[in-house]
């Protein structure tokens, strides 16, 4: 699923084409609300409890010129953007994403700076909703 939220941010658009310092950054994502209409309580819950996904990249120069949509074009592959804007600093991004060969809607919104953004994401299918908040800082230079 975090996949999923990735791959809207790998599209080169407006809000992702917001400048980015190189170096390095910290990255976190976390699960906030799960809910479905098959899904189990206990999976519900397992998925609840998931703790914070995090990690780190170095973002060169060059990378870094490409804008956000670079940062996190490693990350994933390919998502449909119908929607993205970057207004007073806030992204509002809509896409379509597959998810097993089914669609999937996700909309993000949140402040986006050239060293920080903090998205929360709310994604819908037939199979699930999901509400997760995706975040990221430059955290310095790069060793």
């Amino acid at each position: 699923m975090r996949k999923l939220i990735l791959l809207i941010l790998v599209m080169p658009t407006a809000a992702l084409a917001q400048q980015v310092q190189p170096g390095l950054w910290a990255w976190s994502s976390k699960i906030m609300s799960v809910s479905g209409p098959r899904l189990p309580p206990s999976v519900v819950a397992s998925i609840k409890n998931e703790p914070p996904t995090t990690d780190k990249q170095c973002l060169s120069a060059a990378e870094a010129k490409e804008g956000f949509a670079n940062m996190l074009r490693k990350k994933s592959p390919d998502c449909a953007v119908s929607n993205n804007a970057l207004v007073a600093g806030t992204a509002d991004i809509t896409a379509i994403c597959k998810s097993g060969g089914r669609p999937m809607t996700m909309r993000l919104r949140g402040p986006l700076s050239s060293t920080a953004f903090s998205l929360t994401a709310d994604s819908r299918s037939a199979d699930m909703n999901m509400t997760m908040v995706f975040s990221a800082k430059r955290i310095g230079s790069c060793s």
